[in-house]
């Protein structure tokens, strides 16, 4: 009977983490750009914050590359959204810029890609000879470089709980 218990009480906290996440609209994005912050190499190494992904901070990431001084990227980010709409689909977004011999890293959040309008696929395509990574993720905090490693230790830590049922 009670081994019953603690399984049950696995396959509760498994549901409720699992409704929690799907009940996130977008996600939290960090937002910055090496040029003004060295730490936005490893945001998450050196615990930067980071923000809701909303459509009124989708215009930051054409503002961080006007910064940077790299002007014929700045209208690929440069989006028409209505500040009230919360049901635009948002995503992080990386992109790794390198302009006369500078690589620089602009991080922070963007229309999330559909058939017609991506704009990772766009940059990549027309200016490749500056862009050297741009990708989008979806979620929190996903769009550092060490959230691959994160998520990888997460699974081999639930593992064992997994193999007990």
């Amino acid at each position: 009977m009670e081994v019953s218990v603690k399984n049950s009480f696995i396959c509760c906290c498994f549901l409720f983490l699992t409704l929690a996440k799907m009940g996130q609209c977008n996600p939290r994005c960090y937002v910055c750009d090496t040029m003004s912050n060295p730490n936005c190499i490893q945001p998450r190494d050196h615990k930067m914050e980071t923000k809701e992904c909303t459509p009124g901070n989708v215009g930051e990431m054409k503002v961080a590359v006007e910064k940077l001084g790299v002007m014929q990227l700045a209208n690929f980010f440069d989006m028409e959204i209505d500040r009230s709409d919360f049901s635009v689909p948002l995503q992080c977004v990386k992109t790794v810029i390198k302009d006369n011999d500078k690589e620089m890293i602009v991080r922070g959040c963007q229309l999330a890609p559909k058939d017609n309008l991506d704009v990772c696929k766009k940059i990549k395509e027309e200016r490749e000879d500056i862009v050297t990574h741009c990708s989008f993720c979806n979620e929190n905090g996903c769009n550092s470089t060490s959230f691959l490693q994160t998520s990888m230790a997460l699974i081999f830590l639930l593992l064992p709980v997994l193999k007990a049922f």
